[in-house]
């Protein structure tokens, strides 16, 4: 048995219709989402390689206990005496070091941000150290144009040489670029973790030479994370 239309019905079915036809013709896809049988949202979600297609941060802030400013209080009563390393000369070098985080590595990784001060570093990073040398005997900046070598040894036995060079692209160095010792680390994807107790390799041409390191504390070496 049919039913007959109202000419309400056969007019609101017309409309429907133009309108279907139209949104055809302008190519209109609906919502960008809807939902399932469950009432959950079925809008496509990026995969993890999506969302982590950008340079993986190596610090990061997280919220903690707010903590009094103007760091620790002074130490109060007798201080203890001094090691006898704080009373020996310093020579017959000294230095004033950089290390820097940058990209590309060897490896093919960036390091975000590049070209800054950094003290952590993870596998197949490039790590650089820009240095200055300082003779303490003639209170003048060591060079290569006096016959001097420079060089950095690491806990492995490795050597990496070092040149004196302007800091700037190469064919792009202002007459005021400072010139520094310079040497380049791409970090093997396999070294150990830790630090890198490293040492500044100094030879001149009168026959001194020495080895230099950072600090008397293993704190300030690069870290070497996973």
């Amino acid at each position: 048995m049919r039913i007959p239309r109202s000419p309400a019905h056969s007019n609101l079915a017309l409309l429907l219709g133009a309108l279907l036809g139209v949104g055809l013709v302008f190519g209109w896809a609906g919502p960008a989402h809807a939902q399932d049988a469950d009432g959950q949202s079925t809008e496509s979600q990026p995969s993890a390689s999506q969302e982590n297609t950008g340079p993986v941060p190596l610090i990061s802030v997280i919220p903690g206990p707010a903590v009094p400013p103007g760091g620790p209080p002074p130490s109060t009563g007798e201080k203890p005496p001094l090691p006898d390393l704080y009373s020996q000369p310093v020579g017959p070098f000294t230095m004033y070091m950089d290390v820097i985080a940058t990209g590309p590595s060897a490896y093919g990784l960036f390091t975000a941000p590049g070209c800054v001060l950094d003290g952590v570093f993870k596998r197949g990073m490039k790590l650089v150290w820009r240095f200055e040398v300082y003779d303490m005997a003639t209170g003048r900046r060591v060079t290569d144009r006096d016959g001097a070598t420079v060089s950095i040894s690491l806990p492995d036995g490795s050597q990496i040489p070092a040149r004196f060079d302007q800091r700037a692209p190469p064919g792009e160095a202002a007459p005021d670029s400072p010139w520094t010792w310079v040497a380049v680390w791409n970090i093997p994807p396999d070294y150990p973790l830790g630090p890198v107790e490293y040492a500044v390799n100094v030879s001149t041409s009168d026959g001194r030479s020495a080895a230099l390191r950072p600090a008397t504390w293993g704190s300030v070496y690069p870290q070497i994370v996973d």
